[in-house]
């Protein structure tokens, strides 16, 4: 009962490697299956066509991330120790985080169905904003559902901003130092 969602498993992560040095548009469906070291037709047993294939790398790396920063935030305190928490949690490896942003946004404009890309992004959207909602329930206990739900937008926003300055700067460290601003900005005075 196992062996299907191995295969599928298999797929993604044969799927991935690929994408790792090329971009979604040359990826095919025969190099997949070769990576996976499968028929193509096992590829079309669990996935209809391209588009679902990258929507599943999609989700699964979402997933994935989504579950590692829920963990890391779920240890964060209150207070300023909070703020240091946070920041070193989603700094600690911010290539990472960038590069997930950007492969994200590859991945979903590779979608024949950009309705559905859409739909996606708004998803997982809202499971990071629900994540960073979390964090600064306790680093903020003070603040009311909207002040909480407005800094989870602008954190979510900047960071999504910052990672483009990570990726793209001649100094990628002023990423980190600009949330450092941000999060100041976020102490009561």
């Amino acid at each position: 009962m196992k062996k299907p969602l191995l295969t599928k498993e298999q797929i993604i992560r044969a799927a991935e490697s690929l994408l790792a040095h090329r971009p979604v548009s040359l990826l095919r469906i025969r190099e997949v299956a070769k990576a996976a070291k499968i028929a193509p037709s096992t590829i079309y047993g669990h996935f209809t066509n391209k588009d679902e294939l990258l929507q599943a790398i999609w989700e699964w790396e979402q997933e994935r991330f989504n579950s590692e920063l829920d963990e890391a935030l779920r240890h964060t305190k209150n207070g300023i120790n909070g703020v240091v928490a946070l920041g070193y949690t989603i700094f600690a490896d911010f290539d990472r985080y960038a590069q997930n942003r950007v492969r994200g946004v590859e991945l979903l404009r590779g979608l024949k169905d950009q309705e559905r890309a859409r739909q996606l992004l708004a998803k997982n959207h809202t499971t990071q904003l629900n994540i960073l909602k979390e964090a600064l329930r306790k680093v903020y206990p003070a603040l009311d559902k909207h002040q909480t739900r407005l800094r989870a937008e602008l954190l979510l926003s900047t960071l999504n901003g910052l990672a483009l300055t990570h990726l793209h700067s001649p100094n990628p460290a002023m990423a980190e130092e600009l949330f450092g601003e941000l999060l100041s900005l976020f102490e009561p005075a």
